[in-house]
């Protein structure tokens, strides 16, 4: 006997054998739809007029029939990875026979422009259901741990893969290309989540090709990018960033100089050194003699 439920933004309808478990991070939604089971019938009302959910399968969809606002769109079963889009206010119906487990992301068009210099909503070029991303499934499966355990999720993690996950949207499948974001530079979303991660790898642990994935662009455009938003290119953001937090560190703590090294992303006390006294003028010992 099949199961129906209607389920809207806040998720709190849950039938037996259908598990929910959402993240919130404003102004998007994660929520994570799964059942070992069958025989469930799910319709997903729109969070929102103005919002895309993307819809991410962590395991094979089989026995299944799928509705978009009455629109049967798919029985075509649908491999791990494949990504459905969803346009605003499209109304979901899921008939399902079989088990499933089902990540959706759920972005406002507003995000997704964010610094375009159009200044219009980017529309997503909705891909053929099913259409595999191995990328937009890394990033779900990145939020498997956060979406066990809600409540002890890091809001700035799920922030991160979250804007991570609309740039790659972006990139892939916007109607404008991100490239134009704030006349040639990045857009303000991609020029923190940047920042973020380089002032959270000190030791430049992460690289260009990395910080080039998470804002949907290559690594040649990205540099160029930056260095638009920013005046320097990455090397040398990281570089203020490491002598800012050595300075703040010779400051307020007693850390020997080996320490403060370390604890600012250097490899070495010597190497510090150096890179102390050719943005300082003095060496970190005299300058913190000096304060």
């Amino acid at each position: 006997m099949t199961q129906q439920t209607t389920l809207c933004n806040s998720g709190e309808a849950r039938p037996s054998g259908l598990l929910i478990s959402t993240l919130e991070s404003a102004p998007f939604r994660v929520v994570r739809l799964r059942s070992d089971g069958g025989g469930l019938s799910i319709v997903a009302k729109p969070p929102a007029s103005d919002t895309y959910v993307v819809a991410i399968k962590l395991r094979v969809l089989e026995g299944h029939d799928l509705f978009l606002s009455g629109r049967h769109i798919s029985r075509t079963p649908i491999a791990a990875g494949g990504l459905c889009v969803m346009a605003p206010a499209e109304e979901i119906r899921l008939e399902a026979r079989l088990p499933f487990d089902i990540v959706q992301f759920h972005f406002p068009v507003s995000m997704l422009s964010e610094g375009l210099d159009s200044g219009r909503a980017c529309a997503l070029q909705v891909p053929p259901v099913g259409t595999p991303d191995p990328m937009a499934d890394r990033l779900a499966r990145a939020l498997l741990p956060a979406l066990e355990q809600p409540q002890l999720a890091s809001r700035l993690f799920v922030s991160h893969v979250a804007m991570a996950f609309g740039a790659h949207l972006l990139h892939t499948y916007g109607a404008a290309p991100p490239e134009r974001a704030r006349r040639g530079g990045l857009a303000r979303w991609q020029e923190q989540r940047v920042k973020d991660l380089l002032a959270a790898n000190l030791d430049g642990a992460v690289s260009m090709g990395e910080l080039a994935r998470v804002c949907g662009m290559t690594p040649s455009h990205f540099s160029t990018a930056f260095r638009h938003s920013t005046g320097v290119a990455p090397t040398a953001w990281l570089g203020q960033l490491r002598i800012a937090r050595a300075c703040e560190l010779l400051r307020h703590t007693s850390l020997s100089l080996a320490e403060v090294a370390v604890a600012s992303g250097y490899a070495d006390q010597a190497h510090f050194s150096r890179s102390f006294a050719q943005r300082m003028g003095v060496p970190p010992g005299a300058w913190r003699r000096q304060c």
